[in-house]
């Protein structure tokens, strides 16, 4: 996942929670944080037509992964 999937990320965020993060956030977590860990899942269409269907947001600590909240 990266900065230019923002758009669909927080189209899905909004779908799925009440709080949801603001780009803000988003762009902080993906451009400062170097223990973070972001994963899209695509659609599998090819061309412009693939987009995000999902998400995971992991920071690893040491050895282990935190999903933040």
């Amino acid at each position: 996942m990266s900065s230019a999937d923002l758009e669909q990320v927080l189209a899905i965020d909004h779908m799925s929670f009440s709080m949801p993060w603001p780009a803000s956030a988003y762009n902080y977590e993906l451009n400062e944080k170097p223990s973070l860990t972001a994963v899209g899942c695509r659609n599998g269409l090819a061309g412009s037509n693939r987009r995000i269907v999902g998400l995971l947001v992991l920071w690893l600590i040491v050895d282990e992964a935190h999903m933040p909240p």
